[in-house]
């Protein structure tokens, strides 16, 4: 049976244009940036080999030789990622919204209608951002991807050449939760609480904070404390 995080992955690469990651990254990690070259850990977190940013050339270790990047504020696309996200064996089984005069919450339910599934929630809007020159970045991956390799197996890094990742792009946001369905007609509820701001216009729901219980196959979410 596929893990959990290969079945998140497998579900919603798609939806998100990229490799989601299941396990948080601690506060105190560096966030996941374009230059990165990492790969997934066994937990579907990532792992950091180094960065190679132009202006990161002087942080690689002393015994590399590797191309680097230049990237400019013209060569990287911003975006805004709103949630939530599910894959399209996953079907949305209601919405419960309840307001006071200072608050509101909100409860989303969807079930799984085949054998894999998964859904991702964004409590607040996720920042994206994304390399355009991705041809620089191939060929710097074609040329000196046997000797990123190399790196990782003098440390003793478990991983193979498909196991390398070059990071073109990538998705923040302050607090996700997510769950994988491995069966059929499995269901998760997602909470969220929020306020209401007055204004002239009336008010408007704002949902922010905590993301609590999920009852599904399996879950994660974040910031890690």
């Amino acid at each position: 049976m596929p893990r959990s995080y290969e079945i998140y992955i497998d579900q919603l690469a798609t939806q998100l244009q990229g490799c989601p990651l299941w396990e948080p990254l601690h506060p105190k990690v560096d966030p996941v940036d374009i230059g990165d070259v990492g790969y997934l850990s066994e937990n579907g977190g990532w792992i950091k080999l180094f960065n190679l940013r132009e202006e990161n050339r002087d942080k690689l270790p002393a015994d590399t030789e590797f191309d680097c990047l230049e990237i400019r504020p013209a060569d990287v696309g911003n975006g805004i990622l709103r949630g939530p996200r599910y894959s399209k064996s996953v079907k949305e089984v209601g919405v419960d919204i309840s307001v006071d005069v200072q608050s509101a919450k909100a409860e989303m339910s969807y079930q799984c209608q085949e054998e894999r599934g998964a859904v991702l929630f964004i409590a607040d809007d996720a920042v994206t951002r994304e390399a355009l020159n991705k041809l620089r970045f191939a060929k710097i991956m074609l040329h000196d991807v046997g000797s990123w390799l190399e790196f990782a197996k003098k440390r003793d890094r478990p991983i193979s050449m498909k196991d390398l990742i070059f990071v073109t792009g990538y998705v923040r946001t302050t607090t996700w939760a997510a769950t994988v369905f491995n069966k059929k007609s499995q269901s998760c509820r997602f909470v969220a609480g929020g306020r209401v701001p007055i204004t002239e216009t009336g008010a408007t729901i704002e949902l922010w904070g905590s993301l609590h219980r999920v009852n599904g196959a399996a879950w994660t979410g974040g910031p890690e404390e």
